[in-house]
């Protein structure tokens, strides 16, 4: 049995203004985060997620698209965001967004 458990979703301007100050910018910058208006989930995949040995990070690429959660940011196996527009239009096997060019 797999326990997904989620370690953070919703988070507050404030909230999102620690994160953002405590650390290495691993948090996006205040207003600009999908956590603060309860899109975004950090779920508690394993540090070993991108090298395939982490059995709840297997089971979200081939299940949690069919439930309307993706991932969108490259780099971070724990965020998922529930977006079932995208998620429906997924081909078989995806489970990501692409990243995006700045």
């Amino acid at each position: 049995n797999l326990a997904i458990l989620i370690n953070s979703a919703f988070r507050t301007f404030q909230r999102q203004a620690d994160l953002f100050n405590d650390g290495p910018h691993l948090a996006a910058r205040p207003g600009f985060s999908n956590h603060q208006h309860g899109q975004a989930f950090d779920l508690n995949t394993g540090d070993n997620a991108l090298d395939g040995g982490d059995p709840l990070y297997e089971w979200l690429k081939r299940n949690a698209p069919k439930h309307g959660f993706i991932r969108t940011v490259s780099g971070e196996p724990w965020h998922w965001e529930y977006l079932p527009s995208e998620a429906a239009q997924m081909a078989s096997g995806q489970f990501k967004l692409p990243p995006t060019i700045t």
